[in-house]
């Protein structure tokens, strides 16, 4: 039977608006039109250039292995296992992340470099997988690396937003820009051997995929986030006079960005649902047509199969900043943030959100993977996607697991180790990113393996990757 494979979610400290941060894992596809035109208009939720046919090779009989899996009852109870032992298998000064796709496929993400994991562990570095990515200023490519690096270096880095789909047939990559760019999030779908960038943008926004999910029909279902240049006030003026929001531009913007769709599908036959609230910080879905998203505050918007919605309502204990959900089958989704003063973990049984046992951490939960009777959770701050943003204090991650019925248990993996996003694939398979304090980034591995793979930073990534050249000699 194939495993549905979830993973959990890193958080971007200034990735969206409002109070509550959001998952790494988040969605989107191909921009909208103009302000004066509807949303899904003639050309339906994606505009052409984004949405793919269905992989359906093969594909159904995988989603009705999804299905039943995530149907099936949980796992009896079992004797507790040992804490496996972590071992190093990448390192980088960029960022890292895990980014699970739906065949069981991992992709390492080293700003806008991926590894590719197969489901059977092995690492492939395989070049191509840049193959197609533009550089931040492809018209000054033939300039040479040095403008592209001053570029990243200056204006908030270069970075994985997420890569989600199936692999090889439909799988998406997005890429957040530096910040002088009019489009900060380029779209690519995987064609070909290669990565090719989806046009779609308008003169009035952009969407992009945040996260993406396998849904019913074959399909492939996307949370969008979406930027409309005539919104950022920031860019336009530091304290807008009254009249900049009554312009026609800002207002056309306005209409566009609130009759977008937050969920569309990418792939396949179904139509995405229209959605009830607009504060979403947190989505996932399921094969069987269910769709779950977290709101401001700790509620939690639920999509039945059939399209009726339900608002499940946070308070008390159960309310909080929600950072991602993890939805283990129609009725039982797992909600995973902070509060103020710690962690929340939470669950809805098809009624109710109850509070769960939370780890000891005293921070938000930061990512949630949970396979079998196993759970595993990493605990930390706000995460921004340059190391060197983190203050001192914001530095310390951890990372826990709780067997069954038992508690949880904190897993040491050395005072150099700053725990941030874990995924598990299996009980002997799971992958955890840390940030050690001298800035270098590690992906660790319950699997011991040969030689660690050096990714180095930017300048070893722009330069090898895109130019074919060693980094330039250091004083």
């Amino acid at each position: 039977m194939m495993r549905r494979w979830i993973g959990g979610a890193m958080l971007v400290a200034w990735g969206c608006g409002g109070a509550t941060p959001t998952a790494e894992a988040d969605a989107g596809a191909s921009a909208r039109a103009a302000a004066s035109e509807p949303d899904a208009g003639a050309r339906g939720e994606a505009d052409a250039s984004t949405r793919a046919a269905a992989p359906r090779s093969g594909l159904g009989g995988a989603v009705d292995a999804m299905i039943e899996s995530a149907q099936a009852p949980a796992a009896g109870p079992v004797g507790p296992l040992p804490m496996p032992g972590f071992h190093a298998v990448v390192t980088s000064e960029e960022w890292l992340g895990l980014h699970p796709l739906l065949d069981g496929t991992l992709m390492i993400s080293a700003g806008p470099k991926l590894l590719r994991v197969d489901p059977g562990g092995t690492i492939h570095d395989d070049p191509a997988l840049l193959g197609g990515i533009e550089l931040p200023l492809h018209d000054l490519r033939d300039e040479g690396p040095e403008p592209q690096l001053e570029a990243i270096g200056e204006w908030g880095g270069w970075w994985t937003v997420q890569v989600g789909g199936w692999w090889p047939t439909s799988p998406f990559l997005t890429l957040s820009l530096p910040g002088l760019h009019d489009e900060p999030y380029a779209l690519y779908r995987w064609k070909d051997d290669r990565w090719a960038k989806v046009e779609g943008s308008s003169r009035t926004m952009i969407a992009y995929p945040r996260a993406v999910r396998a849904w019913k029909d074959d399909s492939v279902l996307a949370w969008r986030g979406f930027y409309a240049p005539a919104l950022d006030t920031d860019h336009f003026c530091s304290l807008c006079p009254e009249e900049f929001y009554e312009t026609p531009e800002y207002k056309g913007a306005e209409r566009a960005v609130a009759s977008a769709k937050l969920l569309a599908v990418l792939a396949g036959p179904a139509k995405g649902p229209t959605l009830s609230r607009r504060d979403a910080v947190a989505f996932d879905a399921l094969p069987s047509g269910e769709a779950f998203v977290g709101l401001e505050g700790g509620s939690i918007l639920v999509i039945a199969a059939d399209g009726t919605q339900q608002l499940v309502a946070a308070s008390g204990e159960t309310a909080g900043g929600l950072h991602g959900l993890v939805a283990r089958g129609p009725q039982e989704v797992i909600g995973f943030g902070g509060r103020k003063d710690g962690p929340l973990l939470v669950r809805w049984d098809g009624t109710e959100l109850q509070a769960l046992p939370e780890p000891e951490c005293g921070r938000a939960v930061a990512s949630l993977s949970i396979v079998g009777p196993t759970w595993w959770a990493t605990c930390g701050s706000e995460a921004p996607r340059s190391y060197e943003q983190l203050n001192f204090e914001e530095r310390d991650g951890s990372l826990w697991r709780k067997q069954g019925e038992g508690g949880w248990e904190r897993a040491e993996l050395g005072p150099r180790m700053q725990p941030r996003q874990v995924v598990a694939r299996a009980e002997d398979d799971v992958w955890v990113t840390s940030h050690g304090k001298d800035g270098t980034g590690t992906v660790l591995h319950t699997r011991a393996r040969g030689a660690v793979i050096e990714l180095g930073g930017m300048e070893e990534i722009v330069r090898a990757g895109f130019y074919g050249r060693g980094p330039s000699k250091r004083e």
